[in-house]
């Protein structure tokens, strides 16, 4: 596996061009495994962050830039990134797919990058693994307040 050799400049310009749209795949995911009195809630809601609290926002474009920021040290993003190109989903773009496999896999929901067949094996094991080692957080969401908001917890 070639490791890419970008600086922490270029990776962080890389990270904000495209940390939109991998939020807003995480925070769709988020809201599909995620339940609250047995409600699924991307059912309930548009899969967006419309519905989640600003500050719950910035926590996981928080994580997620600093998800990508060291993973140049781990593996290419921007061949991970080619392989959701290749392959896009019709719910999702590509983006916004990579950042729904960043939370399946950082909260150990069984799927993810190591088990989509259009990411060859071993890319998809060191992305996982990746994942278990250095990136193990808990993202719940919590409530709903009187306006419509959801918190994480």
């Amino acid at each position: 596996m070639e490791v890419l050799n970008l600086t922490l400049e270029d990776a962080t310009a890389q990270v904000k061009k495209n940390l939109y749209e991998l939020t807003e795949g995480f925070i769709a995911a988020l809201f599909f495994a995620d339940s609250i009195n047995d409600e699924r809630l991307d059912l309930r809601y548009d899969m967006n962050s419309q519905n989640l609290n600003g500050s719950c926002r910035e926590e996981i474009e928080d994580f997620i830039r600093d998800w990508c920021k060291s993973s140049v040290a781990y593996f290419n993003l921007e061949e991970l990134a080619k392989y959701y190109e290749e392959n896009e989903s019709q719910e999702l773009t590509p983006l916004m797919s990579l950042g729904a496999d960043i939370y399946f896999t950082c909260q150990g929901h069984g799927v993810g990058f190591w088990d989509r067949d259009f990411i060859p094996k071993e890319l998809g094991e060191i992305v996982s693994d990746y994942c278990r080692n250095n990136f193990k957080k808990e993202f719940y969401l919590a409530y709903e307040d009187e306006s419509g908001l959801f918190f994480l917890m």
